[in-house]
């Protein structure tokens, strides 16, 4: 397999309050990002931004559920891949709760209700499979984030085999914190790293700006990479098109190549 565009971007999802940020005026950007990526992990997309996704970046395909209801309502967590190098072998999704497949369900009562989406993919050609899965941690509570992380690290170990895996997800934790140590530390047979070692030096240490501007310490999206795979490059994206960021967060793409 040669070298593979990864992508974990947070969307924000389309609300009237953001006036001059709202979705119509910020799709076609997110596209363009999207188009450059063979696999991705999105957050906070709705079924009508993917629907305009589709139309905007029309070589990918997607698998995921809005978390709501397990069907269109609510924030999905989709998994997208290109389908001219990829084709898709299998998928599923669960829920960051002790009821995983129920939909809608969580366990604390500040928290909101999170999911995760995963797919097995094959590349076109080499028949090399590559295990994919996109979350989004709860942001007000941090045992749920902790839970969630723990749930995802046992689910890898249960669903892969030795096949390469690709994390993505908006953390809504920095790598100082347990969240994180959970997802990229030992004790699991599926290790997970950081695909920022790979980091030019003066790289933002941020991936969220708030619409406003990157606000240091605040690295909380993630493309994490199973041992298979070496980082050739990462790159979080802070170009603006008339003043004005694409999303409140900034998309982390990652170059990356299997041993």
């Amino acid at each position: 397999m040669t070298e593979v565009a990864l992508l974990s971007y947070n969307l924000r999802r389309d609300t009237r309050a953001d006036g001059p940020n709202r979705w119509r005026h910020r799709r076609d950007r997110v596209a363009a990002t999207l188009r450059g990526a063979d696999l991705a992990g999105l957050q906070e997309a709705r079924w009508p931004m993917l629907r305009d996704l589709t139309f905007g970046a029309p070589r990918h395909r997607w698998v995921g559920v809005g978390r709501a209801d397990g069907r269109r309502e609510g924030e999905f967590v989709p998994v997208l891949w290109r389908a001219d190098r990829f084709e898709l072998a299998d998928h599923g999704h669960f829920w960051l709760s002790s009821r995983p497949d129920v939909p809608g369900s969580k366990d604390h009562e500040r928290a909101v209700v999170r999911m995760a989406t995963w797919a097995r993919v094959v590349e076109r050609g080499s028949g090399q499979p590559v295990f994919v899965l996109n979350t989004h941690l709860d942001h007000r509570v941090e045992a749920a984030r902790v839970e969630g992380a723990t749930q995802i690290r046992a689910a890898l170990d249960d669903l892969v085999g030795d096949e390469p895996v690709v994390v993505t997800g908006d953390l809504n934790a920095r790598p100082e914190d347990e969240a994180y140590a959970v997802l990229t530390g030992d004790g699991f047979r599926v290790g997970l790293r950081d695909a920022w070692a790979a980091a030019a030096p003066g790289t933002p240490d941020t991936t969220y700006t708030g619409f406003v501007a990157p606000r240091p310490g605040m690295r909380i999206d993630v493309v994490l990479l199973s041992a298979h795979w070496s980082a050739n490059t990462y790159r979080v994206d802070v170009t603006t098109q008339n003043g004005r960021f694409a999303s409140d967060h900034l998309p982390v793409e990652v170059r990356a190549r299997l041993h």
